[in-house]
């Protein structure tokens, strides 16, 4: 989290040593933010309980996100973003009355690309991604079944094997171009199911991310 906040106050400064990166070719950028995150697990309806049933963590808490692309014209006022990322998704459980909750934590290397459509400092685009899941951390906050008064703690436990080492997104962009800085928020689906093989029959995961970026564009 330190060096994303470091990354952050880097943009603002980066003008000041624009000369100085002028070796990099015109079109690469660099951003940094913060994403909020829904996960949803859907219990299938089979076999011994045939009960569907639907489990959400979208409590609010914001996790990090850096990126690097490349803006490319092809047409007039039309573009492509080729970028290469890493994100840390996922979702958090809201509190329920004895003082549980949990969250999982998807951290994930990011490959994608944009199509884009320029109107003066505004543009907006359509893109997929690619994510390489390279660890999954659930956080625990006691149990279901600790008493309302008992003392609790947050645990950590690395939950990989029940999750799938990839996962394919969906997503459109809003970006507002002043000079070089570049705003951008975001919104990603889950097109693939997140759970896995072993446990997709009963269970299907799916996320959502809403992402709120600052970056810097030669």
């Amino acid at each position: 989290m330190k060096r994303t906040i470091i990354l952050i106050l880097l943009l603002f400064s980066i003008q000041t040593f624009s000369q100085t990166l002028s070796f990099l070719p015109k079109g690469i950028g660099l951003e940094v933010g913060f994403g909020y995150n829904n996960l949803k697990h859907h219990v299938n309806s089979v076999a011994p309980l045939y009960n569907t049933r639907n489990y959400y963590r979208d409590a609010f808490k914001l996790t990090p996100s850096i990126r690097l692309s490349f803006k490319k014209e092809v047409f007039r006022n039309i573009a492509v973003v080729p970028f290469f990322g890493y994100s840390i998704f996922g979702g958090k459980s809201s509190e329920i009355k004895n003082g549980y909750e949990d969250e999982f934590n998807f951290r994930a290397l990011e490959i994608g690309l944009f199509s884009s459509y320029s109107i003066n400092n505004f543009s907006i685009a359509g893109g997929v991604k690619y994510n390489r899941i390279l660890k999954v951390i659930g956080y625990y906050k006691g149990s279901y079944i600790d008493p309302e008064n008992f003392n609790k703690s947050w645990n950590q436990q690395d939950m990989s094997f029940l999750f799938k080492k990839w996962s394919v997104d969906l997503g459109g962009r809003i970006t507002y171009n002043l000079k070089n800085i570049i705003l951008s928020t975001e919104v990603w689906f889950s097109v693939t199911d997140l759970s896995s093989s072993e446990l997709s029959t009963f269970v299907n995961v799916s996320s959502k991310r809403f992402l709120l970026l600052i970056g810097y564009r030669l």
